[in-house]
């Protein structure tokens, strides 16, 4: 049995190198792009100086096959395998992506993609290929899943309770009709097939909020059925409602909507049974600022503005499920609405989460 080997031969054409970036105080520049060639005949396989820079290996070292598949996750040496015997057997080459362990350096993630060529006279002889690090295209991809999956979990819990309720036998003797039960479960579709074709339509950080579907609408009014939505998940806390006034708005009412789902579902994963969450709501001249209290443990002093960096958590939480995302998501998009975002520590104790948007003045009042 014939193995591939990595030779240090040059490669026919100069490598193509993409744009560098600063990464590391040891590595300042690194290749992003490399390109490959495989000899069918002579089983011989050359990297040029760039791929064997994105792999890690040693510009002067020869390597077989068994040394370079050492270096594939073991999620993905299936994968691997597959493809190389569409490779040897003349297949169509779709790209594939692999994450590999390269030497001395964080685990990255690569797409392999190929071609066969044959010259005129002689049939289908070399396969020519690229490799390119995608590690930052699955870190983003990873990042939004993670961000849909943070923002769905609140609104299908409300969703299935409302069906619950629906469900019950005999005549219900709440306050809430079926009517109502089921106009709230709309709503919440409605609010989760928004936020799927916001985040999933889309790519990169800037691309996720670059869309935004504006109305007018009571932010008071929605302030009080996210309210509403919640108290009827936790029951084990009190909540408290001193919204009353007014409060127009024009904005993204979806994604206006996550954030006071997030700061609500916040003060209650931090808080202690029984405590009570406070929502009270500001008309100024120029915004409307929305507060929300907890009775938790509170934030440790300092780290007021790093509370809304992304994957950041406090190390007095670490045992707390979560990502460190919601309170980024926050930020994003009230920062996108010309909004401001912040916190400071509750009286006695406890933490107050804030969020404003600018006040919508209608034309009749502006006449």
């Amino acid at each position: 049995m014939k193995v591939l080997t990595f030779t240090n031969k040059n490669m026919d054409s100069k490598p193509t190198k993409v744009s560098c970036k600063r990464i590391s105080e040891r590595e300042q520049i690194k290749d992003y792009y490399g390109n490959w060639k495989l000899c069918l005949e002579t089983n011989a396989l050359t990297l040029n100086s760039a791929a064997r820079n994105l792999l890690g290996l040693r510009q002067d070292g020869n390597y077989d096959m068994r040394q370079l598949l050492r270096l594939i996750d073991l999620k993905c040496f299936e994968r691997a395998k597959t493809w190389l015997r569409m490779l040897r057997s003349g297949g169509v080459l779709e790209p594939v992506h692999l994450k590999i362990y390269t030497p001395g350096i964080e685990p990255i993630w690569i797409r392999l993609s190929g071609f066969h060529y044959a010259d005129q006279q002689r049939s289908p002889g070399l396969i020519l290929g690229c490799i390119e690090d995608h590690t930052q295209y699955v870190n983003e991809e990873r990042i939004t899943l993670a961000i849909v999956n943070h923002e769905i979990r609140t609104p299908l819990s409300v969703m299935k309770l409302s069906a619950q309720m629906i469900q019950l036998p005999g005549k219900d003797e709440s306050k809430v009709s079926h009517a109502d039960l089921a106009r709230n479960i709309e709503r919440h579709v409605d609010g989760i097939t928004t936020l799927l074709d916001q985040y999933l339509s889309n790519s990169g950080d800037d691309g996720r909020f670059q869309r935004l579907n504006l109305s007018v609408f009571d932010l008071n009014h929605l302030v009080r059925q996210v309210f509403n939505d919640l108290t009827m998940i936790h029951c084990h806390n009190k909540f408290i409602n001193k919204t009353s006034v007014q409060a127009v708005v024009k904005a993204d009412k979806y994604l206006v909507m996550q954030v006071v789902i997030n700061y609500l579902t916040n003060a209650v994963k931090y808080s202690p049974k029984y405590s009570e969450i406070t929502v009270d709501l500001c008309v100024g001249e120029r915004d409307i600022v929305v507060g929300i209290a907890d009775q938790g443990e509170g934030i440790p002093a300092g780290l007021e503005n790093r509370i809304f960096d992304q994957f950041f958590r406090t190390g007095m939480y670490k045992d707390t499920a979560g990502r460190g995302l919601g309170l980024y998501l926050v930020k994003q998009i009230i920062e996108r609405h010309k909004g401001s975002v912040w916190m400071k520590s509750g009286k006695e104790k406890g933490s107050v989460f804030f969020f404003s948007l600018p006040f919508h003045r209608c034309e009749s009042e502006t006449m």
